[in-house]
């Protein structure tokens, strides 16, 4: 896909071997990703070769069907009190306009978990720069602040509260709202994957027509950040640090018969990393999508 530059995967045949080399920096190089200011000096380019407008977001009405464009965060507290192992904002045809938001947040402890699945009239997507750097729907926003390097996210609103045994139950469905509100900041540590960049048998899995890369959906990268920032969600605020795996993907996506897949990542303290994503076989048994 090329809208505004948009095109990815065939412009970072580097972008693999530049996340090897950085997942495999030791611990002095790490000391280089704390949040202290120092991200545009570092050694290691974040943006792994991606021309940094790919980051901005698409501004015109689009109606080809089973076209989307989503970013979405799965973040982690470093001291295991919380995570929210997805926020989301996704613009789906036919409706645009009204972007669906998903967010989900749970304590370990299972007893307290928020839900936030609905749709908003889409937020002005434009800044005072004239980039396309807003992405936001109803309560929930994500910010470009520096492109491939730099990120924000805030929520203010409420969801359906509940326990996890609760919201196990299909279609869960309830009246019983609590007040959710974050304010995140994020700089990312490795530069940005693009899935079907590995390999040459990964890049013919992921091209326009086969079912592999309507799974995907498109263009789609992701890339692991370092977070800090602030959050309530039990009336007391509490700053916290930790991480998040950011996803952004554009395209055509169909999701009809999908068989699954194994799919994770992290960083670690010492500037480490490491990602993959494996779809199971085809239903008729020969290979599909796998790479890391």
């Amino acid at each position: 896909m090329d809208n505004d530059g948009f095109s990815r995967r065939e412009t970072i045949a580097g972008t693999g071997a530049a996340l090897i080399a950085a997942a495999t920096t030791g611990p002095s190089h790490a000391a280089a990703h704390e949040h202290s200011g120092e991200s545009s000096r570092m050694t290691t380019d974040l943006t792994g070769g991606l021309d940094p407008n790919s980051e901005y977001v698409l501004t015109e009405m689009q109606t080809a069907k089973g076209m989307q464009e989503g970013i979405n965060w799965w973040l982690w507290d470093d001291a295991g009190e919380f995570c929210m192992p997805r926020f989301a904002v996704e613009c789906v045809t036919p409706d645009w306009d009204t972007p669906q938001i998903q967010l989900s947040f749970v304590r370990p402890d299972g007893k307290l978990l928020l839900r936030n699945w609905a749709t908003a009239p889409v937020h002005k997507k434009i800044d005072a720069a004239g980039n396309a750097s807003h992405f936001g729907s109803g309560p929930l926003w994500i910010d470009c602040v520096e492109p491939l390097r730099r990120y924000r996210a805030q929520y203010d609103g409420n969801a359906m509260a509940g326990t996890f045994e609760d919201m196990m139950t299909p279609a869960f469905e309830t009246e019983k709202r609590a007040a959710l509100q974050f304010d995140i900041d994020a700089e990312t540590v490795v530069p940005p994957w693009v899935q079907g960049s590995m390999s040459g048998e990964a890049s013919k899995q992921m091209v326009v027509g086969t079912v592999e890369g309507e799974f995907m959906g498109g263009d789609r990268l992701e890339q692991l950040m370092r977070v800090k920032g602030t959050i309530n969600y039990d009336g007391r605020v509490r700053d916290f640090t930790g991480g998040a795996l950011r996803i952004r993907r554009a395209g055509i996506r169909n999701i009809t018969g999908f068989w699954g897949h194994c799919w994770q990542s992290a960083v670690f303290p010492s500037g480490k990393a490491f990602g993959y994503i494996a779809y199971p076989p085809r239903p008729d048994g020969t290979p599909s999508y796998n790479e890391g």
